[in-house]
């Protein structure tokens, strides 16, 4: 599964799910990633780190519903949302813990 694939069907995902990818690497709709309920996962020998996380070296990113809000954020903003919007708003929102603004178009 794929960052695009994730956006694509937002919806199929619990709220409390996490993405996990590979967060040292830059971050686009093709990164490969996962998306996981930390509180139900298979946990790696460290107690915290889902196994599944950890055998594919990849890292919390976001949580759905942090995803949910910069997807709302953009649409508040007026201007017209699409994929790329959406990834390089995440990385933002990730980064600055803080929402991107955007120039209407």
């Amino acid at each position: 599964m794929n960052f695009q694939n994730i956006i694509e069907r937002l919806d199929s995902f619990e709220w409390n799910d996490w993405v996990y990818l590979n967060v040292d690497r830059d971050i686009n709709l093709d990164s490969e990633c996962a998306v996981l309920n930390p509180d139900i996962a298979e946990l790696s020998d460290d107690g915290f780190t889902p196994k599944i996380a950890k055998e594919r070296n990849i890292s919390e990113f976001l949580q759905i519903s942090d995803i949910r809000s910069v997807i709302e954020n953009i649409s508040h903003q007026g201007v017209e949302i699409d994929n790329i919007k959406i990834v390089n708003a995440c990385k933002f929102y990730f980064k600055y813990d803080a929402f991107l603004s955007f120039q209407k178009e």
